[in-house]
């Protein structure tokens, strides 16, 4: 193959294929017509001698050939992106972009409204975006720049290929209805956990079972009467129950402001309790992109606080 007839928007196709796992959602990325993918990976097939993608009930499923092609062809990205940006004045007043933040539900009630405001007052023309992954598919979603920046509790990523930062580290509170009539107190006893009616919500990550595996590790009755998968209902329950849930840190010191609930520390003499700690994730890829980098050091910024404490 002669690789100075190879056009490289014919490579920017095939990453758009892969990525999306469909040409009419390739086509609309790259602002092109379907027939003009379809025409375009004709070519590949040709230059590359291998089918590349096989319709089937999924979509368009990659060969190893193409998979092989597409890691490579994002390395060419982010080596252009970098070159060229370097170049190039960054401006985030004329930043016209789209961020992607991966966020479990805790990060999205705590830091989602700040960065939001920031975003808008410093890129008014850029928008921001959020979803919820499992941790082991961050990893490539970061990587293909699907996701720009991941925030949360996610210790399994720091045996991924990623760069990261810890934010700060958060332990446990108790969400109580402010009528309650048995929990009066300024804490949350060991004796009142053990033998009241509670919810459990699952937060869409590990904070949960953080706390689970602290009760079972030291045996600790817990009389869980209705669990939910996340925090949304949280607030409404307990308000107008006896239940009560054992909540992170800043989702206890968000709810606290209305003043249905009470937030309490929990008092177990004699026990060290778990704590999260929060992290931001990114892919090496994009260490030296500005506009990631300007993203991430808002954040870092704006949410690190020193490590010695879990409050």
């Amino acid at each position: 193959m002669d690789l100075r007839n190879l056009d490289i928007r014919l490579l920017y196709t095939l990453d758009a294929i892969h990525r999306t796992g469909s040409l009419t959602m390739a086509a609309q990325q790259l602002h092109l017509s379907q027939p003009a993918i379809s025409h375009t990976l004709r070519q590949l097939r040709d230059i590359f001698s291998d089918p590349l993608f096989v319709r089937t009930a999924t979509g368009m499923t990659p060969t190893p050939k193409a998979t092989a092609l597409a890691g490579k062809i994002r390395h060419i990205e982010a080596f252009l992106q970098q070159e060229l940006s370097a170049e190039l004045p960054f401006s985030p007043a004329a930043l016209d972009t789209c961020y992607t933040l991966c966020m479990n539900d805790v990060s999205e009630l705590v830091l989602l409204p700040v960065i939001v405001n920031w975003l808008r007052d410093a890129a008014p023309h850029s928008q921001l975006q959020t979803m919820s992954l499992s941790a082991p598919e961050i990893p490539t979603a970061l990587d293909r720049g699907e996701v720009d920046l991941a925030i949360g509790p996610y210790p399994d990523l720091k045996r991924a290929a990623l760069n990261s930062t810890p934010l700060y580290r958060r332990g446990f509170m108790a969400l109580v209805s402010s009528r309650h009539p048995r929990i009066t107190g300024d804490a949350l006893t060991l004796d009142q956990f053990q033998s009241e009616p509670q919810m459990k919500a699952s937060f869409a990550n590990l904070s949960e079972e953080l706390f689970d595996r602290f009760v079972r590790a030291n045996q600790l009755r817990r009389n869980v009467v209705l669990t939910v998968p996340h925090a949304l209902s949280v607030m409404s329950v307990v308000q107008k129950s006896e239940l009560i849930a054992i909540v992170p840190v800043a989702v206890g010191r968000y709810f606290r402001q209305f003043n249905t609930v009470r937030a309490l520390p929990l008092a177990f003499d004699g026990f060290e309790l778990p704590f999260t700690e929060i992290s931001a994730y990114w892919s090496k890829r994009f260490d030296n992109d500005p506009r990631n980098r300007w993203l991430r050091e808002f954040v870092v910024d704006t949410f690190s606080e020193p490590q010695s404490g879990t409050g």
